[in-house]
């Protein structure tokens, strides 16, 4: 079983060891096409300063770490925080299967879409931005974009290189794109035989 904090602390040694890597403390995944809204993905330095959140209008914020990690501005005015300890995933009710890992997911992203609906940015952070949080903006690619797994981790990639699902994490994406893929089936299938008012029922049950 991997250790997500030990395994962050060495990319972070990492880039204090070699500055002029591609490894920065933060970068964007993902903008909303209506609100031009962002995800940050990125690590605890980027979560704790405050002149970095304010320049980039940062209040909202998904802390991908242990629930024993500090939420750095919880309680000032402004600051909205969202817990999500996905590396515990596999330790929660009914989560082997497909539509267990999507009822896991399903409140970050419910938190990621009403922030950036309204034009909020956000943060998604642990402890190094590469395996926790990575894969929390993975999920979140493959539910906004409707892509894979694989499509999903290469657009990350693309913007983030350190990104990266290691272990238990990567078969949480592999079981929400099943969940996923099986919901575009179900769409399909409607469209087939409802047209697209059925389709606006499938996707609000979504």
């Amino acid at each position: 079983m991997h250790d997500f904090r030990e395994e962050g602390r060495r990319l972070l040694e990492f880039q204090r060891l070699h500055p002029h890597s591609s490894f920065r403390d933060c970068d964007v995944v993902f903008c909303h096409p209506r609100t031009g809204a962002v995800v940050f993905v990125g690590s605890y330095v980027a979560a704790k300063d405050a002149a970095f959140l304010q320049e980039y209008q940062i209040r909202h914020i998904v802390n991908c770490q242990e629930p024993s990690s500090e939420n750095y501005f919880e309680g000032e005015t402004g600051f909205e925080y969202f817990r999500f300890n996905v590396a515990n995933w596999k330790r929660q009710p009914d989560t082997e299967t497909s539509e267990g890992a999507r009822r896991f997911v399903s409140a970050v992203l419910g938190f990621l879409d009403a922030a950036l609906d309204d034009g909020n940015n956000v943060l998604v952070h642990c402890y190094a931005g590469a395996h926790r949080a990575g894969t929390t903006a993975v999920a979140y690619l493959m539910h906004a974009h409707g892509i894979s797994f694989a499509q999903a981790l290469r657009r990350a990639q693309q913007r983030r290189p350190v990104i990266n699902p290691i272990g238990r994490l990567s078969e949480l994406l592999t079981l929400l794109e099943l969940r996923f893929a099986l919901c575009d089936a179900v769409i399909q299938e409607v469209q087939v035989a409802y047209g697209n008012w059925g389709v606006a029922y499938q996707l609000s049950l979504r």
